[in-house]
Parts: C-alpha cells; structure tokens; sequence
C-alpha cells in the first residue's frame, strides 16, 4: 500500500477531545478510534489499540496530548512506527492529516473542533482474555482451562512493505465484533479442526507467525481414537522458551513444545496417555500459547499403532539389533532411521508388559536420542546446502540434499519431504 510522504491535508485547529485516528487500510478503512487524552498501540490486551499483526510489538507506540499539543512516541518496538513514510526515532509532534504506520496498519491523525468518538472504549482483540498474568504449568496432567495467558508478545522482522502487501491481498482485515474494534485477520482459536491424512491439511500451519495469523492463542485437532497407540506428530516454530506453548488431550496438559528459536524444528513427537483418550470420534487435541507470542505449529499428524502382545525376550532382541544399526550408522545413512524404528518397536513389546522390563525405559530413552541426531543431520544438510547454494555452488547443493535425504528412508516423514522438495527446487536452476 502506498504511503503519502506529505501530510495529507492541512492542520486543523486541535479541540481538547477532538483528535481522532482513521484506518487506513482493509475494508474498514475509514473507521475513526477517539484519542483523548492519549493511547497506546500494540499487540497485547493492556494497549487501547491492539493490533493483531506479528510485525508489532507488545507495546508498540504511544501518543499523548499535553497542553492540546498531540505527540507520538515509539515504544521500543522490534520494526519500529512510521510518520509520514519515515521511522520516527524520539517524539514526534503530530498535526493533523499525519501518516502513522504500525506494522502494516496505516492511519491518518485527525484533529478537529467537530465531535468525534472519545476514548475509554478499549480496542482490542475480541479472543484475548481478560486474565491476571501467570505462568504455564509445567507438570503433565493439568487442566489446559488453568492455563492463563501471560501479556507478552514480541515483534517479528518483517518489513512493513512486504506485510501491506498480505493485507492488500486480504490478510489482514479490520473487524467490528460485539462493539470491539480488532485490527487483524479473525481469531480462530476456539475452532476444532479435523484432522486428516491429505495433503491440504498436512500441509497447513496453524498458529500466530509467518503463515498463519488466525490462530494467535490456541489451535485446537479433533481425532478418532482407534484404541492403540496414539502419537502427535509436528513440527513447530518461533518457541523461545521450555512450556512457551503446551500440548493438552481432551482438556489434560500431556506436554510442551520444546524451544526451536527463529527456526523450524521438525520430526516432533508426543505420545497420548491412553487414559485420557475416548475410543472412537471427539477426542482433541490442543496446542496453548501462553505467552502472547508468535508461534506456529505444521505437518500434524495423529498416528496410531495397534499394542502389540508383550514379549521381553523378542523386545531385547530388537534392542541389540538397534544397538548395533546405532553403531555401524556411518556405515549406511539409513542405519540411524532403522535403529530408531527398532528400538521403538522394542517399546511397543513392552509397552503392556506388567511390570515393564528396565530396558522399556532404555528403548525410549534411545528412540528420542536418535529422532535428535537425525533432526540435527536434517538440519546441517539444509544449512551445507544452502551455503553452497548462495555462493553459487549447485551441484554441491543438491549433493548435500542427496546425502541428507538418505537418512530419511520413510517417504511420509516430513524431513523426507522438506528435502525432496528442496531438490527439486535446486534441480529446476
């Protein structure tokens, strides 16, 4: 969306409760939020304007009418507040017909004698609760409903170019519901959303970031329960911090998504508590941010295993065939995958086993070490990949490609795809 670098009309005569704020951009452009005395401008509940947008910050910017003189500060925010297409660096005194940019909300400041819309209505998100700030849990087994959403959030390095350009194409929206104004794509996080085996769906992401913004504090996957095994399978981005963002079945914490940074981490797994699950249709399960912040979840799937009988001695068998693919995994780049898939299946030998043998523990312990080692080999491939790529280096790229994706012989896993995918992009150059 194009910015004026002027003032867009000349400065009216301020009334004490005349100034005024009118969006500029989606459907509702136009619509006017009363100023007063002053506002602030973020991303978070406690802002008077909230704007829904990863590009903002938590508390984004400020103005404030001192003596009848109108003034707009930035708050310290991660892309900083334009006036009038360009970033202000201390306070800035406004006059009407000024251009503010937050994010990739613009609005124009008005000021007029007339009579205009007063502040004292908050303008926010309708989906952010209204809670006392508190901590996630941090032990599996509590409710997800105790859960109160801490009022932090953190801005995101996205141009404010490239994100006019999603609200051009309808992205961004500017709704009214039961008489709040929001600012931002809609808020979908009390939905369910079925879970499904093809591609559109597994395909998605779900979550508050770069590809989805509907879904700011929860998203929520209902399943079929088939009465064996059930694991969730992800992978997630933008997770800072250990219990950052929790995992719950039907209402119960299970887990939290571990930390990834600015990145995604892939081949996430979780396994379901059978007792917490129902057999046959509604069962759900839930990610909860509970900060405020940018996340995203993608490529979920609900997989499901028959139990097997229990049988120790067959289960200690595989443990020593898994012990020596472990080994000999520089041998041959699938040995490492093959070693996992043989000490989970010792797991599943004794998962009913009662009591459970001591190396039940030693074949879990070492299934999730090996998923690691292989999610770090999924991760140096891409980053030797991409080395070679930006310095011109095609054919070393797609080796490493090559290399990397022999570690991965299950086509349905996601690393598997990510790659291929990559190959094919580089085999197309």
């Amino acid at each position: 969306m194009p910015r004026p670098k002027k003032r867009a009309q000349e400065a009216k005569p301020r009334a004490k409760h005349g100034a005024y704020l009118a969006i500029m951009d989606g459907p509702n452009a136009g619509k006017e939020i009363g100023i007063e005395a002053g506002l602030t401008i973020g991303r978070t509940a406690d802002n008077q304007i909230v704007i829904h947008d990863a590009g903002v910050s938590r508390r984004h910017a400020e103005i404030k009418c001192e003596g009848g003189v109108y003034t707009l500060r930035d708050l310290g925010s991660a892309n900083g507040t334009l006036l009038n297409d360009a970033k202000i660096g201390g306070i800035e005194v406004l006059r009407s017909g000024d251009v503010i940019v937050v994010g990739a909300t613009g609005m124009t400041f008005n000021s007029t004698e007339d009579s205009r819309p007063l502040a004292g209505e908050s303008t926010r998100l309708a989906s952010v609760a209204e809670v006392e700030s508190s901590g996630p849990p941090t032990d599996p087994g509590m409710s997800l409903a105790a859960v109160q959403p801490r009022k932090r959030a953190r801005g995101l390095l996205v141009a404010a170019g490239i994100l006019s350009v999603l609200f051009a194409l309808g992205f961004g929206v500017l709704e009214v519901l039961r008489g709040t104004d929001v600012i931002g794509p809609p808020d979908l996080s009390n939905e369910v959303i079925e879970v499904s085996d093809g591609n559109e769906f597994f395909d998605r992401s779900f979550g508050d970031g770069r590809f989805d913004q509907q879904h700011p504090s929860m998203a929520n996957f209902s399943f079929a329960y088939l009465r064996g095994r059930a694991t969730v399978q992800y992978a997630a981005w933008g997770i800072e911090s250990q219990g950052e963002v929790l995992v719950a079945a039907n209402g119960t914490v299970i887990g939290s998504v571990p930390t990834t940074g600015g990145a995604w981490k892939y081949g996430l797994y979780l396994e379901i508590p059978r007792n917490l699950l129902k057999a046959g249709t509604g069962n759900v399960v839930s990610f909860r941010q509970t900060r405020g912040d940018a996340w995203e979840v993608g490529y979920l799937r609900i997989k499901q295993d028959p139990l097997l009988p229990p049988n120790p001695a067959e289960a200690e068998n595989q443990i020593q065939l898994a012990r020596k693919l472990h080994e000999d995994r520089d041998v041959e780049p699938a040995n490492l995958w093959n070693a996992m898939l043989k000490y989970r299946l010792a797991a599943d030998l004794m998962e009913l086993a009662n009591p459970r043998p001591e190396a039940y523990r030693e074949a879990i312990r070492m299934a999730d070490r090996i998923n690691d080692e292989l999610n770090d080999v999924f991760q140096q491939g891409r980053f030797s990949a991409e080395r070679e790529y930006r310095f011109g280096n095609l054919e070393a790229a797609r080796r490493y490609v090559q290399q990397t994706i022999a570690h991965f012989p299950d086509r349905r896993d996601v690393r598997y795809r990510e790659l291929q995918t990559y190959l094919e992009a580089l085999e197309s150059e």
